[in-house]
């Protein structure tokens, strides 16, 4: 599900800060000076989704990127998108994906031939 374009400025600039690196609710509502239940509200009410939802699906779109575009290992695209843990990354790529990180660098990789 595509996010709604924002017309709030204050979520239009969070959304630049999302894009540039992954950031907490209580890091981006202070950001824009609002407490974290009303930027929250704000968000999901602009966007169309809630702002964890639209997080962890920026987090996997730019690692799906990563993953077509470079020969980084997993882990490191995991790490580099804000996982911790790799495992997590996986669960969460396939979750989105329907595929794993490996077998979807190799179908994008097909494709492109």
């Amino acid at each position: 599900m595509a996010p709604k374009p924002a017309k709030d400025l204050r979520v239009v600039h969070t959304l630049d800060i999302i894009n540039c690196s992954p950031c907490t609710a209580s890091v981006l509502a202070r950001s824009v000076n609002l407490s974290v239940s009303w930027f929250q509200h704000l968000f999901k009410s602009q966007t169309g989704m809630p702002l964890r939802q639209y997080v962890v699906s920026h987090r996997l779109q730019r690692a799906a990127k990563l993953l077509e575009e470079t020969e980084m290992p997993v882990k490191e695209v995991a790490y580099d998108v804000g996982y911790r843990h790799p495992a997590s990354f996986v669960r969460a790529f396939r979750t989105q994906f329907a595929v794993s990180p490996k077998l979807y660098r190799q179908r994008t990789r097909q494709l492109k031939r």
